[in-house]
């Protein structure tokens, strides 16, 4: 470990700071200065209690040391590594596997469930966790509906426990505005040709959707697959497209039971 640029206690019993050539009467108001004052920014490690001779070297000793897990993206220092991949996925959101950031905790869980399924992660989110699509994206024609979800229907009173399965709804054909899967295909692909965004139309009708950041990579039949996908995407930063898109597809179903 670099020199304590603190010495404690002197021969004469007080604390002394090299660099600013302070005495001090106790432990605590030596810990106190080198914690608060301007010229130790960065130097001062308040669980070892020991000054560092610049930042650099106290980067360095929390890396090594296993007595630190510091998030630096705070930055927090944290009991152990366990907790601090539990703090870095509940409050940044973060892949452990990856190291990629998500923007929510609802897009995190996507993120998980869709590139990571065998990974127990429990995301500090509103939705329960569950399995959206399969790793095919085939899973899309299931009704799954509960009575007190926090998603309403665009089209009918049904409520769901995500955006996911409210698509899902509809493509089945169940909803009570009539709403079919052809038709959420006919709106996506309208909104995705006027605004530039992928899609793949091709003469067999299957697999119709293609992920603007996988292309040829990744081709999904389902709208609802396609969306899924797009939000758990490692590669796509674009999340919001889906949020433009859905917004559309909500006024449309709207305009439809008018």
């Amino acid at each position: 470990m670099p020199r304590d640029n603190l010495i404690y206690p002197t021969a004469s019993g007080d604390y002394f700071c090299i660099p600013c050539d302070r005495f001090f009467v106790s432990q605590a108001a030596a810990a106190a200065h080198c914690a608060n004052a301007a010229a130790h920014r960065g130097e001062w490690c308040q669980k070892c209690e020991w000054l560092f001779v610049d930042d650099h070297a106290l980067t360095q000793h929390q890396e090594d040391s296993s007595r630190h897990a510091v998030c630096h993206l705070c930055p927090l220092d944290l009991d152990s590594d366990t907790d601090l991949s539990a703090h870095q996925t509940a409050v940044h959101f973060l892949c452990q596997d990856c190291g990629i950031e998500s923007p929510s905790a609802w897009h995190l869980q996507f993120h998980m469930d869709y590139l990571h399924p065998n990974r127990d992660v429990s995301v500090n989110q509103a939705h329960n966790n569950r399995r959206y699509i399969d790793s095919s994206g085939e899973d899309s024609a299931s009704d799954t509906s509960t009575q007190n979800g926090d998603f309403e229907c665009y089209g009918c009173t049904a409520g769901f426990d995500d955006t996911i399965s409210v698509m899902k709804h509809l493509e089945s054909g169940a909803c009570a505005s009539g709403v079919t899967g052809p038709e959420i295909e006919k709106w996506a692909y309208g909104y995705s040709k006027k605004h530039k965004l992928q899609y793949d139309n091709r003469k067999d009708e299957h697999w119709r959707f293609r992920c603007p950041i996988c292309r040829s990579e990744s081709v999904f039949r389902f709208f609802s697959a396609w969306m899924a996908h797009n939000l758990a995407c490692h590669r796509n930063k674009s999340h919001h497209k889906v949020d433009w898109i859905l917004e559309h597809l909500r006024s449309k179903v709207e305009e439809l039971n008018n």
